[in-house]
């Protein structure tokens, strides 16, 4: 699915050269070549807990300094560019992210973000009138279905300044969901379930559009328990990935024809031998033209397939 020009109400074109994608565990980056826009040199730093801890309902960087630590050495080890401007991947839940179904949508860009800030005040438990707002409209049969990423404002701002206080200048800001949605292959219904240190994220796309947003937290401490008791996180998502599936199907008459994984790394063989049975449908990890997408190259590489 090219979803390049996704979320433009908020982001500016992407950068030419360097994207950062902050997680709640990592920092990671890339530098991109300035003639053939591959990437030349990768660099990943490890965040300490309480650094960041992405939420949409409060601030988010705790440690400020440490952060801007952290993105500097990123930076120094990517090497000179002949632009500071980066593009900034943040966490999924540092936004809220949903989907709008609108019979009409008018063509006045004003009328529309009225119409979808009306909509968004019983979705989101913020005040959405000072928070950035990004949408991508699309035509289905029944009229519109609209992605919308709504983020307040000052938290936004937080992860700009680390990057500032470095000398990076971020000129494009999406979330590391939405960007691998870059990386999706087209086909009738797909369910991304991306997979990270606190939540799981599912989107559900389909050729025409995005159809569906669920994130859910995960039981605190579940992926680091991981080793000791390994059933437990898949049985947790189990239980949310059933119901998605199951609502899929009913609410729009197509069953997901494949279950594509993000952020599964040292899990996703115990997670293809267990879904597919499950889940009767086609189960495979994330990937691009090189392979499989680890979990700190998710957005990044969706940012790289962009162009």
């Amino acid at each position: 699915m090219n979803l390049s020009k996704l979320l433009q109400g908020l982001f500016r074109d992407p950068p030419a050269l360097f994207a950062i994608e902050v997680g709640r565990s990592f920092v990671a980056g890339v530098r991109r070549d300035p003639k053939t826009f591959e990437a030349v040199a990768r660099a990943y730093c490890t965040l300490d807990s309480n650094v960041v801890e992405p939420s949409s309902r409060k601030p988010n960087v705790n440690q400020p300094e440490i952060l801007a630590q952290a993105i500097h050495k990123i930076w120094t080890e990517l090497g000179p560019a002949r632009s500071p401007d980066a593009a900034l991947i943040l966490p999924d839940t540092s936004s809220r992210l949903t989907v709008l179904d609108f019979d009409y949508l008018p063509n006045d860009e004003k009328q529309r973000l009225q119409l979808i800030r009306l909509r968004l005040k019983k979705a989101v438990p913020f005040d959405v009138q000072n928070a950035r707002i990004a949408y991508q409209a699309w035509k289905i049969d029944s009229g519109f279905a609209v992605l919308v990423a709504t983020t307040p404002a000052e938290i936004i701002e937080q992860y700009e300044q680390a990057l500032k206080s470095t000398g990076l200048q971020p000129g494009y800001v999406s979330l590391s969901a939405v960007v691998a949605l870059n990386l999706l292959p087209d086909s009738e219904m797909n369910l991304f379930a991306k997979l990270s240190e606190d939540c799981l994220t599912m989107i559900a796309c389909d050729v025409q559009a995005v159809r569906m947003v669920r994130s859910v937290e995960l039981t605190p401490n579940a992926r680091k328990n991981i080793v000791d008791s390994p059933d437990l996180l898949f049985d947790e998502i189990t239980e949310d990935l059933y119901p998605t599936l199951v609502f899929i199907a009913d609410n729009f008459q197509r069953p997901v024809k494949k279950l594509i994984l993000g952020g599964f790394d040292s899990l996703i063989e115990r997670a293809l031998n267990r879904f597919p049975s499950e889940f009767n449908c086609e189960v495979e990890p994330l990937k691009d033209i090189i392979g499989v997408v680890g979990e700190r190259d998710v957005g990044i590489q969706g940012v790289l397939n962009q162009n």
